[in-house]
């Protein structure tokens, strides 16, 4: 009968969209443990740099210097003479801007040339 056929077409229509939606999920179910495998391969990766990067904190510090391979303790040397001359320059850029402040408080307010050598104080 007419019904019949309108129960089995959506049936079918229902079935179709079913497996469809079962095939989406397996595909978002394989995405998400790829997702999951990359993200714990990242993790072991990130754990591995941030043990390196504390056992060179402990380097620089002085701590463990002795743990150092000879290629290691030559590029912390050469890491160390190039971090105190970026010292040495930043003290000394420092340095020279507080001068410059204190000329801009002596200068003069007319001309901002020469050092203030005149106080005026207001009457009343």
């Amino acid at each position: 009968t007419m019904r019949e056929r309108i129960y089995a077409t959506t049936i079918a229509g229902l079935q179709k969209r079913l497996d469809e939606s079962a095939e989406q999920l397996d595909k978002e179910r394989a995405r998400s443990e790829a997702l999951e495998r990359d993200m714990r391969i990242q993790q072991r990766s990130h754990i591995s740099h941030i043990n390196e990067l504390q056992a060179r904190v402990a380097a620089l510090r002085g701590w463990e210097l002795e743990k150092l391979s000879d290629s290691d303790f030559e590029n912390l040397q050469q890491e160390l003479k190039d971090s105190r001359l970026k010292f040495k320059e930043e003290r000394r850029r420092r340095r020279l801007l507080n001068i410059l402040e204190e000329d801009e408080d002596s200068a003069c307010i007319i001309c901002y040339e020469r050092s203030s050598n005149v106080t005026m104080q207001p009457c009343g």
